[in-house]
């Protein structure tokens, strides 16, 4: 919850408060790596683990 909170909160953010996909990819990745999980750990991106994983089926979810 704290990786969102600040997420959403950088200056210059597009939108403050809103996240793209890549954005909400690219934290969820630190915060695994953090707990020395893979990124495949987040549902978004299940099978590569990529951010273009997520940014392509992030219509699923």
């Amino acid at each position: 919850m704290k990786a969102h909170m600040e997420a959403t909160t950088v200056v210059g953010a597009k939108t403050q408060g809103k996240l793209e996909t890549g954005d909400i990819f690219d934290y969820h990745e630190k915060v695994f790596a953090v707990h020395d999980l893979p990124s495949t750990t987040f549902g978004g991106s299940p099978f590569t683990g990529t951010r273009e994983e997520a940014e392509l089926l992030d219509i699923f979810w």
